[in-house]
């Protein structure tokens, strides 16, 4: 299954299909300040140009986690696509949801000097490490008319963000996908992502022991 960004139905189908090459989540960002919490609650934002894309996202990701035994909430249930791009209904949705921690995920495009950051640490804090500034910066990309037009490499970008203060926690971004991709899916890399925030201990069913730091 190909994945072509420019037509809806044959993303949403590469986001729900399964292939044979694992994928790889090949840089991670971990705040090691604070004692590492494990978030059991999550609300997931999707970031898209497309609503039927933006839903996609979250109940895959919801699936994902949910098999893992958490409680999660697609954002598409609290915020609708027409308060997408206000902070406070946001914040509005947040509260609602009652979750411990926040996802935001999006299919981003590498810009130039993106091969230069580190590989185990993409993430610059200045622009990354609040979740409003954050989101906002993200949609408003995602948006431009020839975002996923341009060609770029593309890859997964996962943020999870404390629902209570907004800091970032957690920030994992795929090995590239390829638009003509006949190897690795969306759906897989989803699948990668919840796997590797498991692991780093960011996230755990309730009744989990928490860590009091990295191993």
């Amino acid at each position: 299954m190909r994945v072509v960004l420019s037509f809806v139905p044959l993303l949403l189908a590469t986001l729900l299909t399964t292939a044979c090459t694992p994928a790889r989540i090949v840089s991670t960002w971990q705040d090691l300040a604070t004692p590492t919490p494990h978030y059991p609650s999550l609300v997931v934002f999707g970031v898209a140009d497309s609503p039927l894309v933006r839903r996609a996202y979250e109940e895959h990701f919801a699936r994902e986690l949910r098999q893992r035994g958490l409680e999660v909430t697609p954002g598409h249930r609290l915020l609708a696509e027409a308060d997408v791009t206000r902070g406070k209904a946001l914040r509005a949705a947040i509260g609602r949801s009652s979750a411990a921690g926040v996802v935001v995920i999006h299919l981003r495009c590498d810009e130039p000097g993106d091969g230069g950051i580190n590989p185990f640490s993409h993430v610059r804090l200045a622009e990354d490490g609040r979740l409003y500034p954050y989101y906002t910066r993200v949609h408003q990309a995602v948006s431009g008319a020839d975002y996923y037009a341009r060609e770029h490499t593309l890859r997964l970008e996962t943020s999870l963000y404390d629902a209570e203060d907004a800091h970032l926690v957690w920030s994992g971004r795929s090995a590239p996908l390829a638009p003509d991709s006949e190897q690795t899916t969306i759906g897989d890399l989803i699948a990668a992502t919840v796997s590797r925030m498991q692991r780093d201990g960011v996230i755990a069913a309730k009744g989990t022991p928490e860590r009091s730091g990295r191993d």
